[in-house]
């Protein structure tokens, strides 16, 4: 048996069949849809930018993955009561 890093992406694609898709609806839908930022989103967002401005020059893939991209997106948030508690701030 191969190993993973041995593996092309042609077998890849065949062992689990896999099949490329040229327009697919569902991404085409997801990148287009539009949405108005709250303040607190914007203040993850920014940042993270920051951050990346400040440091992104040492950051292999995986750094820039964790420490820029996954931020914004990792960001949760709950409501107990009347208050919001947020993570990451």
């Amino acid at each position: 048996m191969e190993k993973f890093h041995q593996l092309r992406s042609e077998k890849v694609m065949t062992t689990f069949h896999i099949k490329k898709v040229r327009n697919c609806t569902h991404l085409s839908e997801w990148l287009s849809a539009q949405t108005e930022l709250t303040n607190i989103e914007t203040a993850i967002i920014d940042m993270a930018l920051e951050r990346y401005e400040q440091q992104a020059d040492g950051w292999n893939e995986e750094e820039l993955k964790m420490n820029c991209v996954g931020s914004p997106i990792y960001q949760p948030y709950f409501e107990c009561s009347q208050s919001k508690y947020y993570f990451g701030l």
